[in-house]
């Protein structure tokens, strides 16, 4: 190994740096937000996380047919409101229904929008951790000490 305070000459500045250009992740985080913003999961899924790409489209799925049933619903009302007389008692309610369906509409759509969001950055840093090494090299464990009580030691190795 070597001594820190030395000093790299410039063929073993060259080796490394090399050996950092040459270094290419198995998963494109650029593909995996392409994928997650035509299909909210699908970069999860190229990932391979599956059970988030199940959670994220499942999301999507759920809020765009919430807004497509409170769509109809609105667009129910706007008939409805737009039928009657002024003078009529039930163009209040009408109103109230058709305004409160159409902020649902709207509230499901800006969740929606938040859903891709969210999918696309998990979806980007899975990509990025895709290739990290989670193996056995470092463990916890609870262990009595020289002084007869408890403590918590942690071991890395490598």
């Amino acid at each position: 190994m070597r001594d820190s305070a030395q000093v790299l000459t410039m063929e073993e500045m060259a080796d490394s740096a090399e050996a950092v250009r040459k270094y290419e992740m198995s998963k494109s985080p650029t593909g995996a937000i392409i994928r997650t913003l035509i299909v909210p999961g699908w970069g999860q899924f190229y990932c391979e996380n599956y059970f988030r790409s199940v959670l994220f489209f499942g999301g999507a799925v759920s809020l765009g047919a919430g807004i497509v049933w409170n769509n109809n619903k609105f667009n129910e009302y706007q008939d409805l409101f737009d039928g009657l007389e002024d003078d009529d008692p039930l163009k209040d309610t009408y109103k109230t229904k058709k305004e409160f369906y159409r902020d649902q509409r709207d509230q499901l759509g800006f969740y929606l929008v938040g859903v891709y969001i969210l999918a696309a950055v998990d979806a980007y840093v899975g990509a990025h951790i895709y290739d990290f090494d989670v193996g056995d090299d470092l463990s916890v464990g609870i262990m009595p000490n020289r002084f007869g009580s408890v403590s918590v030691g942690i071991s890395f190795s490598w």
